[in-house]
């Protein structure tokens, strides 16, 4: 409870609202399901949501709509209750899958979340290589292309009848629209549901308890410090333990 009231306290001090003067707009809006098994020796325990990529030629965002419901929810909260014993009695769903990436130009930065931070850093270009596999994912022709990354082997299928480089999360930099990507093991699945031309404002949400990092190596150090003790101070042995043991369990992560 005493760690749940942490948490809920430093959202409260460190929610923002979305920047309201952002005046670009979408060209396709598209919708992604995705499915990441922590576990690769547990199949059965995986996490799902619906993504959502807004994009045009110079920006691009992708991420969770929940965790636009979540914020909406924690803020209509904080003008509902009198204090955090009373928020933390009434508990707010988070969604498991919070990542989000957002374009500018060239430039991809990720965000993702280690306990009850967000940390945010610029991405690298992947390099992929082109194969001449086709099939058709709805009444798109697609193509073929891999990656490897961290020693995984990446397959992403993209479609040039939408000719925007771009794809979910940091897969990207294909000539065409990605529509479906996975990894060899299959423990990371994002697959489109639907494309859409729609003209809406391209809006960053700003994370509670932003964590702003050069790249993906400091990401990489942080995520270990972590998972070597999970807590800002000390707690029980226990629950030290026994949080430590389910960070363990963990062998496929979204970064």
């Amino acid at each position: 409870m005493k760690e749940l009231l942490c948490i809920l306290l430093c959202l409260l001090t460190s929610i923002q609202k979305a920047n309201a003067q952002s005046k670009k707009f979408s060209d396709i809006e598209v919708g992604y399901y995705m499915k990441h098994t922590p576990d690769s020796l547990v199949r059965e325990k995986y996490f799902e949501a619906e993504m959502v990529l807004i994009l045009n030629n110079n920006q691009s965002y992708y991420f969770n709509p929940a965790m636009v419901v979540f914020y909406e929810n924690l803020d209509k909260a904080v003008s509902t209750y009198s204090n955090v014993q009373e928020i933390a009695r009434n508990p707010i769903s988070l969604p498991k899958i919070r990542h989000s990436a957002w374009r500018e130009n060239e430039n991809i930065f990720i965000t993702s979340p280690l306990g009850k931070y967000n940390y945010t850093y610029k991405a690298s270009k992947i390099k992929w290589t082109l194969l001449s596999e086709v099939k058709n994912i709805g009444n798109y022709n697609c193509r073929l292309a891999t990656a490897t990354i961290d020693g995984d082997t990446i397959y992403a299928w993209y479609t040039t009848q939408i000719p925007f480089d771009e794809g979910p999360f940091k897969f990207k930099g294909l000539p065409g629209l990605i529509l479906e990507v996975y990894n060899k093991s299959g423990t990371i699945e994002i697959e489109a549901t639907n494309v859409a031309m729609n003209n809406v404002p391209i809006v960053k949400m700003n994370e509670a308890l932003q964590v702003s990092l050069k790249d993906r190596s400091e990401f990489m150090s942080a995520r270990d410090k972590y998972h070597r003790y999970p807590f800002d101070n000390n707690f029980p042995k226990e629950t030290v333990d026994r949080k430590i043991n389910e960070l363990e369990k963990i062998n496929v992560f979204l970064d």
